[in-house]
């Protein structure tokens, strides 16, 4: 199951339905949805945002981390069924597009 965290933290609307925060010691798989294709072209894209990430972030969490990294077919259209199977096992997951 995919539990959706607001990084807002608790609002009047859908409070309820807030994943309680984990803390640091945790977390042991991040998993990292993309909206968008690598690029080479272009120095900014998201793909090449969760590679950074997945360099800092290691030292700054206790233990072990492992990652895993998705990229929408049709970045127009929901992630696909067996994409959100592969992140379910994550303990936090980050979709992003960087434009």
């Amino acid at each position: 199951m995919i539990k959706l965290i607001d990084p807002r933290g608790p609002r009047d609307v859908a409070a309820s339905r807030l994943a309680p925060r984990q803390g640091p010691g945790s977390v042991r798989r991040i998993g990292f949805l993309s909206n968008e294709e690598e690029f080479q072209q272009t120095p900014l894209h998201f793909p090449r945002y969760t590679r950074i990430l997945q360099r800092a972030l290691p030292p700054r969490l206790p233990g072990p981390v492992g990652f895993q990294s998705e990229v929408k077919p049709v970045l127009s259209r929901p992630a696909e069924p067996g994409q959100l199977q592969r992140l379910a096992g994550c303990d936090g997951v980050v979709n992003g597009l960087a434009k």
